[in-house]
């Protein structure tokens, strides 16, 4: 993304009330304050190098997890539905 890190972009959509509940950041030369501050946004971060198995455990814990939003719903959410 020319001109803006990914936790910009992150922190941006959620200041203007983006509510997805699961947010995944993948990083490999982040400073402390950087990782605190993706941690502080909710976000899972994984650093590279990372095992797909571990994101995958991830992401099916995240649809383990049903979402249902008690908010107008706008383009940026998401409602995850357990199988």
């Amino acid at each position: 993304m020319p001109g803006m890190t990914g936790l910009k972009f992150i922190e941006l959509q959620k200041d203007k009330g983006c509510k997805v509940p699961h947010i995944a950041v993948m990083s490999c030369t982040w400073s402390k304050s950087e990782y605190q501050r993706a941690r502080d946004m909710g976000c899972k971060v994984f650093e590279k190098p990372f095992s797909l198995d571990d994101l995958i455990q991830w992401m099916e814990n995240c649809e383990e997890k049903p979402f249902i939003p008690t908010y107008k719903i706008t383009s940026c959410n998401r409602i995850n539905i357990v199988k």
